[in-house]
């Protein structure tokens, strides 16, 4: 499941702040129930994430004052299976999605921009 960024106008998978005092699954069920509002449910294999990226910011998080003095993003993944529900995204100022799309290991490619693909679609899974 990829989400729309509104600003950059890409699907990406999701992400969101990790705040002063989270964990990675504090982080991990707070992000679900923003974007989703819990309509649907999901089955996570694994409490470790199975990848990391990192990345520059986007110009609308560098002109963000709480991120003055970083240098970019870094964003753990972990990979869900889409258990029962109908998916919704409930855009919110927590988060920059307006829409979302289900993409396969052997088409995320055409969704995607070039960078992201190379950098995520070795650790995704073929079902």
């Amino acid at each position: 499941m990829l989400f729309r960024n509104k600003f950059t106008n890409q699907y990406e998978f999701p992400t969101m702040t990790l705040y002063n005092g989270d964990n990675f699954n504090i982080a991990r069920y707070r992000s679900f129930v923003d974007f989703t509002k819990e309509n649907f449910k999901v089955y996570y294999d694994t409490e470790h994430p199975e990848f990391c990226l990192t990345r520059p910011f986007h110009d609308y998080e560098r002109s963000n004052p709480k991120n003055k003095g970083l240098n970019g993003v870094r964003t753990f993944y972990y990979p869900a299976f889409h258990f029962r529900g109908t998916p919704q995204v409930f855009p919110n100022n927590r988060h920059p999605y307006d829409d979302f799309l289900f993409a396969t290991k052997l088409n995320v490619n055409q969704v995607v921009n070039e960078d992201y693909y190379h950098a995520i679609i070795h650790a995704l899974k073929q079902y």
